[in-house]
């Protein structure tokens, strides 16, 4: 009958709870690199692989106003949730393009007052 040379248990259990203690230390430093990422916020977006030429994009933000967001009237044109504002993350647009998609949603409502069909902002 052999006796349990109780060195060798300790020394199990020790290498496990170092073990155990190593993996939750992995765990813990990736979820902290996960919540440590700094926003995107001012800083342009990646550049599309196509690009859009001007009058399709153009044509592009004038339908996505018309059909899906269902042509807004001019009050909720402006603010963090406005149109422009949807538009342009919607789209993806550059940031710089609000003051374009706003001068496509005037031509619009104009054309529209009018009467006519919109087709582009400027004739090519």
């Amino acid at each position: 009958m052999s006796k349990k040379d109780p060195t060798t248990d300790a020394e199990k259990k020790t290498r496990a709870s170092k073990r155990l203690a190593d993996a939750l230390k992995r765990q813990i430093s990736t979820k902290k690199k996960a919540r440590t990422t700094t926003p995107r916020v001012g800083k342009p977006r990646d550049a599309p692989k196509m690009v859009l030429a001007a009058p399709e994009r153009r044509q592009l933000i004038a339908f996505y106003y018309i059909h899906v967001l269902a042509a807004p009237d001019e009050t909720k044109w402006d603010g963090v949730n406005g149109t422009v504002s949807t538009l342009v993350k919607a789209l993806k647009l550059p940031i710089g393009s609000r003051a374009a998609v706003r001068h496509v949603l005037e031509v619009v409502q104009h054309k529209f007052a009018t009467g006519e069909a919109y087709t582009d902002v400027t004739p090519s």
